[in-house]
């Protein structure tokens, strides 16, 4: 164990998944509730104002903003063709550039977590895939929020938490973790030469 850790959210972060969300999101909204493409900017943008939140909390702000009423049944069927259409395309989504140098690099010097709000086996099976799961001490998807409190238990000297929305900034807050914003890869490698240029040993 090193004295000190960084935690990485997954999505948006290291991998640039937000058009694949975008657009995988807005088809499920449309299909599921009969909504006019002409609303699409307007699901989009709720979609994004609740960025990093669990997918329901968002599907909630998009409904109210639409003046949709929808039943549970309804609500679990968009969750299933969002979480298809998420995992049809993901795959498919670049690992912003600056992200292996960061991991390989910063994994030197700090012991490495990975938080995701994907839920927990296709999160595991997307970093096998890539290739990912040797830079990370340990993986976890679902609750952010409490892998952050696990994790400020473990006696580490400094933690701090890399996300790219308010959610990820709220659970790294409710865990009293230092939050650094990355929603691009200057974001990313701007951070990562913050953490690469601290002496941890004076920390």
């Amino acid at each position: 164990m090193k004295p000190n850790a960084v935690i990485f959210d997954y999505d948006g972060t290291l991998i640039d998944t937000i058009p694949v969300k975008i657009e995988s999101y807005a088809r499920a909204t449309i299909e599921e509730f009969g909504v006019d493409q002409a609303k699409r900017s307007a699901i989009t943008e709720t979609q994004l104002k609740f960025g990093g939140a669990p997918k329901f909390t968002q599907l909630a702000e998009t409904l109210r903003v639409l003046g949709i009423t929808a039943t549970e049944k309804q609500k679990e069927s968009w969750g299933r063709r969002y979480v298809d259409y998420n995992e049809t395309n993901t795959p498919s989504c670049p690992e912003f550039i600056i992200a292996r140098q960061m991991l390989r690099e910063l994994g030197l010097k700090y012991d490495l977590f990975l938080a995701s709000g994907i839920p927990d086996g296709q999160l595991n099976a997307d970093v096998d895939r890539r290739g990912l799961r040797s830079f990370f001490v340990e993986i976890r998807g679902g609750d952010k929020a409490a892998f952050c409190k696990d994790l400020k238990q473990r006696g580490y000297r400094s933690l701090v938490f890399i996300g790219d929305g308010k959610y990820d900034e709220i659970a790294a807050r409710e865990a009293g973790i230092p939050f650094i914003l990355s929603q691009n890869n200057n974001d990313l490698e701007k951070a990562f030469r913050q953490l690469a240029s601290r002496d941890t040993h004076q920390e």
